[in-house]
């Protein structure tokens, strides 16, 4: 089993307290065997992203960059954007991610409740641009959010936004608190 494999292991690398601590307790073994290696990420391009962003002006634009699914909590998102569009008629949403065959209704659905609440020209689907165009499409941001349902171990969208520069609002568990207390955020 899993279990007894891993007691026989020497050590292992993990990315995040939350995730030794996890991994610890389903693989019942001493949380000291893990060695903490913290994510990080390639800044080629995300500097650059943070000076240009210093230098425009604010257009409230919330950004959300990940796979696009419930687990990821778009449809949480879209709730918020539609609350807040109704206090501010200059609030925003682009999105930009993975979508999956099995989630193109979901996107769907989420998309009609923009266009029911009168919204569409507030909104912006970027799809899963490369590399250059995720980079254009921090640059657009004010905040950026995420609200997982699921606990994430992960979350490199967040260290990409934090790099470009982009407040963040993320759930308070998983690996998130952990990222944004290591930020100073």
């Amino acid at each position: 089993s899993m279990k007894e494999l891993a007691k026989q292991a020497d050590g292992f690398i993990t990315f995040s307290a939350y995730y030794r601590d996890r991994m610890a307790e389903l693989l019942e073994v001493d949380p000291e065997k893990f060695h903490l290696t913290p994510l990080g990420i390639e800044t080629g391009g995300y500097t650059e992203v943070y000076e240009a962003r210093k230098k425009r002006e604010r257009a409230n634009v919330i950004g959300y960059f990940a796979r696009i699914c419930p687990e990821k909590g778009f449809d949480l998102l879209v709730s918020a954007f539609l609350r807040l569009a109704e206090q501010n008629p200059d609030c925003h949403l682009h999105v930009g991610g993975w979508l999956s065959e099995k989630d193109r209704e979901f996107l769907a659905k989420q998309t009609k409740r923009i266009e029911d609440a009168g919204l569409s020209d507030r909104f912006v689907y970027k799809g899963s641009p490369d590399h250059d165009g995720k980079l254009r499409f921090f640059e657009e941001l004010d905040v950026f959010c995420v609200p997982a349902r699921f606990v994430e171990p992960k979350g490199l969208y967040l260290l990409e936004a934090k790099i470009c520069g982009i407040p963040i609002v993320a759930p308070d568990k998983g690996a998130f608190p952990e990222m944004v207390k290591a930020s100073g955020g």
